[in-house]
């Protein structure tokens, strides 16, 4: 039998399985991005493959039921809304008891905070608008994943699918003003159709509208649905008439398509800014093209969409979709420390293998027309709601059931406690370095002039393990932590602005703060004040964003010659500045490194500027002989299970972790230097 036969056998028996095998490379290309496969990289192209099938795959049902006459188009909506809540809320409901069941037991407090409104919104389908309403990124799907962060698309699936009629009906009324028009029926509404599934798309060529809003938002996918919905009607006045040339152009239209698919998955980015100003809607053309190649029969599309691998998958890819997000986590939590490659490998398996079996022993029986297909009952309701129902309110009791975890950082806290950090106006600076008294905080610990006085410098990283070293100094007896200067947000850069490329750093963006600014004054000034010996240098995140500097005219970032200057001069004048004011020693503390679950394409960006950044810290460490403690290897050390715990965030240390590192890394540094009599309690 040839590709066309096959293909035209499939859809006389009411599945095309070309249309189930690019339901299947969508959700492969998903899967592979989802297990941060680095080299597939557009997701945004999977994602309108899914919502094109969905208008196509529906409007043939919904297009009848529209020309139902009177109240009885309202009773036929109803059936059809009923029949997409009893299609898809079964696996939903499972995918939200498996989402509540492995946040319960890995998630963070983040994770836990969110999880009775997550499992709400994703219940009740709107789940991708509260994902917008909270600003949580679809960039940042890796840095603090949610369990539920993938179910944005059903919810806004369902939603589509409320409105869809209503549109299709719409639609019809139009055309049917327009009958003076030579166009047939059909054609008019289609042109309806695809004039309003262009007006979603490209709606934010029209009004501005921030990257998440475009990805997540209904208007947006509901006019790739329209787009599909258009195809459809079209179709029933081009497929009769289609003649051998249509159909080989058609074909080759396909061909293109699948082509250009597979480049745009793997070359175009996700976070280039022209997808969110309409770009994201010329995705539609491709998928319209390769349809439109299935249903005239071309060979290529057909035979390449048809492989079995590829059709299994599109059969069961809701299943799979609704369950692999959340077996994703599990894997990563449970083979922590193995390669990114096991892991990947791992994760694929198990959760096509589970999707496989909720789609054999769950999702197939409840279709209809399928071998034990679902009694009279389950599909008139009776059954079906109740049940659902039921099961829905258990899923959102036991979300309530579970404990909440105390939020591991306070950084509001720690920045106004007087043992971590002290404030130094520019005023009380200068006149400390003048030799003029000035009235400071005082504290029993910092007047023993009989120990040795450290302090960490820098911003929100130094101020998180500031607290840490109350098990390491009874171990140093000849030692003394005190007060330095780690205002929130800081860095060695203290005057330009920043902005990020990098959706896992959380830095304020535009200008330094003020408190951030004249560090030459106020790190000196602070170690005349308490009697520091040792000022720790903590080199964290503020230089790995994107800089314009003063007097500049352009944005810059690590491993550009003029940025890596501008932080070696920074990183000089502060050790020199604090030599200068009496400190016996500099400890530069290294802790850049990306958390492991960021985006993979973030990730590359950041390692490189990581890189340049730790180069440059051990250039000028050698150059000025100051010694070097690495957090960041430390942090890298780490298995899954002691990074939530220890760095929650990725980025800062916890009460627990700051405790680690002084044990561990800061501590021992310390005590080899004062071992090497580098160190001594003499103040300059």
């Amino acid at each position: 039998m040839d590709v066309n036969a096959q293909a035209n056998a499939a859809t006389a028996t009411g599945r095309s399985a070309a249309i189930d095998g690019l339901r299947g490379f969508a959700l492969a290309g998903m899967l592979a991005w989802h297990a941060q496969v680095g080299w597939v990289r557009g997701g945004f192209a999977r994602m309108t493959i899914f919502f094109v099938l969905a208008g196509f795959l529906s409007t043939k049902t919904v297009r009848r039921l529209a020309a139902t006459p009177g109240l009885g188009r309202w009773r036929s909506f109803g059936s059809f809304w009923a029949r997409r809540v009893r299609r898809l809320l079964p696996l939903t409901v499972l995918g939200v008891g498996l989402a509540v069941a492995v946040t319960a037991r890995y998630g963070g407090s983040t994770a836990r905070d969110r999880l009775f409104g997550d499992t709400v919104s994703v219940l009740t389908s709107w789940s991708n608008w509260r994902f917008v309403l909270e600003q949580r990124s679809y960039g940042a799907f890796f840095e603090s994943p949610s369990a539920f962060q993938h179910f944005w698309s059903l919810s806004a699936e369902e939603q589509c699918f409320v409105v869809l009629p209503l549109a299709v009906s719409a639609a019809v009324l139009l055309g049917r003003f327009l009958r003076s028009s030579r166009q047939p029926e059909p054609t008019r509404t289609a042109a309806m159709l695809a004039v309003l599934g262009a007006a979603g798309c490209l709606s934010p060529l029209v009004v501005a509208q921030d990257p998440d809003t475009v990805y997540y938002g209904t208007h947006v996918r509901l006019g790739e649905v329209l787009v599909g919905a258009a195809l459809a009607v079209a179709w029933e006045r081009i497929g009769p008439t289609l003649n051998p040339r249509g159909a080989a152009g058609w074909s080759i239209a396909g061909a293109v398509g699948i082509v250009a698919l597979v480049a745009t998955m793997l070359l175009v980015d996700r976070n280039v800014a022209w997808l969110y100003r309409g770009g994201m809607g010329l995705v539609v053309f491709p998928v319209v093209a390769v349809l439109g190649g299935i249903l005239a029969g071309g060979r290529f599309v057909n035979a390449v969409l048809s492989l079995p691998p590829l059709r299994w998958l599109g059969r069961a890819a809701l299943s799979i979709y609704a369950l692999h997000w959340p077996i994703y986590q599990v894997v990563e939590a449970e083979l922590a420390g193995r390669s990114h490659w096991e892991i990947v490998t791992v994760e694929l398996a198990v959760s096509v293998s589970i999707g496989a079996i909720v789609f054999v022993a769950i999702e197939r029986p409840l279709l209809p027309g399928s071998a034990g297909a679902p009694s009279r009952l389950w599909a008139r309701g009776r059954v079906a709601f109740p049940t659902l129902g039921v099961l829905a309110v258990s899923c959102m009791v036991a979300a309530a059931a579970v404990p909440p975890v105390e939020a591991p950082i306070r950084f509001e806290e720690l920045a106004a406690d007087p043992r971590a950090s002290t404030s130094m106006s520019v005023q009380e600076a200068q006149a400390v370095l003048a030799g003029e008294s000035v009235a400071r905080p005082s504290l029993p610990v910092i007047r023993d002039t009989s120990r040795v006085g450290i302090a960490l410098f820098g911003g929100s990283t130094a101020l998180t393990l500031a607290l840490g070293y109350d098990q390491w100094e009874p171990s140093a007896p000849w030692s003394q932590v005190v007060p330095g200067y780690a205002p929130l947000g800081c860095g060695l850069l203290d005057d330009g602005e920043r902005a990020h490329d990098d959706p896992g750093n959380e830095l304020p963006e535009g200008a330094v703060p003020p408190e951030c600014r004249y560090r030459g004054l106020r790190w000196p000034a602070t170690v005349v004040t308490y009697g520091i010996q040792v000022p720790v240098i903590v080199a964290s995140t503020a230089e790995l964003t994107t800089w314009l500097l003063p007097d500049d005219d352009r944005w810059r970032s690590l491993g550009d010659p003029v940025l890596d200057a501008s932080v070696r001069t920074a990183l000089v004048d502060s050790i020199d500045a604090l030599m200068a004011a009496g400190a016996q020693a500099v400890v530069l503390a290294t802790a850049v490194a990306p958390p492991p679950e960021m985006d993979p394409d973030v990730a590359t960006v950041r390692r490189a500027r990581v890189a340049r950044y730790t180069q440059l810290l051990h250039e000028v460490a050698a150059q000025r002989d100051v010694s070097i403690v690495d957090l960041t290897t430390w942090s890298a050390s780490l298995g899954v299970d002691e990074r939530r715990v220890l760095i929650p965030d990725g980025i800062h240390v916890s009460t627990a972790g700051g405790r680690r590192v002084w044990n561990e890394v800061i501590g021992p540094a310390l005590d080899a230097l004062h071992a090497a009599g580098r160190l001594s309690p003499q103040r300059t």
